[in-house]
């Protein structure tokens, strides 16, 4: 969208909310897939659900590299939307995000493929990895579907429309329920699948979702015309680099990320299994309230990317300053929330009283978790709706490697801090990291 009138504060504040709240019931609706996933899946019993999270925490080691690549559709589509590209050029990032989806998406489904064979190598009880197998080889190849909704939602997105994502996302949560409830216990004649029933709900949701973020793309009039089968299936060598130069720091990111907190895992597995379940559960709450912050970091790069195609660097700054503004706003609403809380959010989860005991002490922790996680996740997106992603990486690599995971040991073995120990540790890398990307943007955007 491009402005032609002077813009203060306040517009920038209004804009970047009705662009973010789509995308956080979009990312909302992403955790509600996983939780019906885990409840339904959980009926069948421990084993089961040990498969299932086994097999999931594969997927997401090899897939978030790639949705992390992806996430530079939104913010480089917004730049040359300011920036005045007609229609023909816009449809160049549309089709060649849609050929890097499938390359990549083959790419690590063939990898899982491989992955499956050596399972039984992790340590894992057997009866576990012979339900995880044939459910990993079918979430597998629901990564290429999933990455090519990814490409178009981020496309569209880019074009300050979030609200058919969401719809989408919608109505790929209900469908993926109502296929869980048919295929894992076997309803309306279909047989009773088990786990791998619960795999193909999910494959069929992820395609359906991707088809229908194409008819979207196809049929509304403002994208009319941009995609181009046969242009798909032709390489772009200039827009490929373009996306990748925003989209593997951005991977990286995700990776670095994702891959301390397997590590945080970890560690909290070997006080026990309480600790596990406690750290399991303020982690399942701090997934919850990010989703809000990645809401607010989407939304602002993309209006950060497209002040910056118009070349308005006071516009680049006031809208950083608004996602900046609203992910606050939600800070202090959750910090309250789950100090308020704290004794109450546990029992949502589990009964078991040591593991409540365990939980409260780390949700008051979370709350000064959340303050930081919350600056750092719109800062990188204020950020990369710039292109400013080597710096970034490099703050995020430190921020978790080298002083979070490292200070999470510290304090829970040598300093003796136990389960809380990790905590601190993950917040003062997160902290590192907040400050190092505020103050980038702030160097960045400078009058």
């Amino acid at each position: 969208m491009i402005e032609n009138r002077p813009l203060g504060f306040a517009f920038h504040l209004r804009e970047t909310w009705w662009l973010a709240a789509p995308v956080v019931v979009g990312q909302l609706g992403n955790i509600a897939i996983n939780q019906a996933d885990t409840i339904m899946v959980g009926s069948l019993g421990s084993t089961h659900l040990a498969a299932a999270t086994l097999a999931n925490g594969v997927w997401i080691f090899f897939t978030i590299v790639g949705m992390g690549i992806l996430s530079a559709v939104g913010p480089l589509t917004a730049q040359w939307s300011g920036a005045g590209k007609e229609n023909a050029q816009m449809g160049r990032i549309l089709n060649q995000s849609l050929l890097l989806s499938l390359a990549i998406g083959v790419l690590l489904c063939l990898l899982q493929f491989g992955v499956v064979e050596f399972l039984h190598l992790m340590s894992q009880p057997h009866d576990v990895v012979i339900l995880a197998k044939p459910y990993l080889r079918i979430i597998a190849l629901s990564s290429i579907p999933m990455l090519g909704f990814l490409a178009a939602k981020n496309y569209v997105d880019g074009f300050e429309k979030t609200w058919p994502g969401m719809l989408v996302m919608g109505f790929m949560v209900a469908l993926n329920v109502g296929l869980n409830w048919v295929l894992i216990h076997g309803h309306l004649g279909f047989p009773a699948l088990g786990l791998d029933g619960a795999g193909w709900a999910t494959l069929l949701s992820r395609l359906v979702g991707f088809a229908l973020m194409l008819v979207f793309i196809g049929y509304f009039p403002a994208l009319k015309g941009m995609l181009k089968i046969r242009e798909v299936f032709r390489v772009d060598s200039f827009v490929l680099r373009e996306i990748f130069k925003i989209g593997l720091p951005a991977g990286m990111q995700y990776f670095f990320e994702v891959g301390a907190f397997v590590g945080a895992v970890i560690l909290a597995g070997w006080i026990g299994e309480d600790a596990l379940s406690a750290h399991q559960i303020a982690m399942g709450v701090a997934s919850v309230t990010f989703m809000f912050y990645l809401g607010f970091s989407i939304a602002a790069s993309i209006r950060v990317g497209n002040a910056m195609g118009r070349n308005d660097k006071p516009a680049m700054r006031l809208a950083g300053w608004a996602g900046f503004a609203w992910g606050a706003l939600a800070i202090c609403i959750f910090v309250a929330g789950m100090v308020a809380l704290r004794n109450q959010i546990p029992s949502l989860y589990i009964q078991d009283a040591n593991v409540i005991e365990l939980t409260v002490p780390l949700l008051v922790i979370g709350a000064m978790f959340q303050l930081f996680d919350g600056i750092q996740a719109i800062g990188i997106g204020v950020l990369r709706g710039m292109s400013d992603v080597k710096i970034p990486t490099a703050s995020t690599f430190l921020a978790y490697w080298v002083i979070g995971l490292p200070l999470a040991y510290v304090f829970m073995l040598p300093l003796g801090f136990g389960l809380e120990g990790i905590w601190y540790g993950l917040t003062i890398g997160l902290a590192v990291s907040a400050i190092a990307m505020i103050w980038r943007f702030y160097w960045k955007t400078r009058p």
